[in-house]
């Protein structure tokens, strides 16, 4: 009687610890929520409520930034890769590859090559502002450079381009007051923004 007494004790305070994590995890998915909605745009309420929580957020680190994409995201950089291959009969060719590419399946490998293109943007921002006369080894696109070389048997170098579209602000406001009609229109020099290169780099 004693053992199966200890046994209902157990299994009843088992049940308790169980509801309890639950309900934990719960209370911190929903605080989760309330900070993900409050980020802008949100309205004054979406933000009073994730204020009540911002000791919690702070204490576990959770400023991540929602939303980044929106709104009025910054025009996505388009990166060319131009590679020099050497053919087992030694003649040259060349490759381009270029990110993001629209029709790239999954989705999810898409937005990577959002994430990489403005990386590599942002690389070369730091190098091209040189703070403090400290020049900023361009880490990332070598390391791009590698992977490609990998992925290609032959291949000797990479020589990287980045390319900013138009501010699409710009050619909105153009286009409102009806100076942009079409996308020839595009062509003007204030829509357009230089090639950059980002180097050449050893395949291996």
């Amino acid at each position: 009687m004693k053992h199966d007494a200890s046994k209902a004790v157990a299994g009843e305070s088992s049940s308790i610890a169980k509801n309890v994590v639950a309900g934990l995890v719960a209370i911190h998915f929903a605080i989760l929520l309330i900070g993900a909605a409050a980020a802008s745009p949100s309205s004054e309420l979406q933000q009073a409520l994730a204020g009540k929580f911002l000791g919690y957020f702070q204490l576990l680190d959770l400023g991540q930034g929602y939303r980044f994409y929106a709104p009025r995201p910054a025009p996505t950089a388009i990166v060319t890769a131009k590679l020099k291959i050497r053919d087992t009969d030694g003649r040259i060719r060349y490759e381009t590859i270029r990110i993001p590419e629209r029709g790239t399946r999954p989705r999810l490998r898409l937005q990577r090559q959002l994430a990489l293109a403005n990386s590599l943007w942002s690389e070369f921002e730091r190098q091209s502002a040189g703070h403090q006369g400290h020049t900023h080894e361009p880490v990332i696109a070598k390391s791009y450079a590698r992977h490609l070389g990998r992925q290609v048997p032959g291949c000797e170098s990479v020589e990287l381009f980045l390319h900013r579209h138009p501010d699409p602000m710009q050619v909105e406001r153009a286009y409102r007051e009806r100076d942009v009609l079409t996308l020839k229109s595009l062509d003007d020099e204030r829509f357009r923004t230089p090639t950059e290169s980002l180097g050449s780099f050893p395949c291996d």
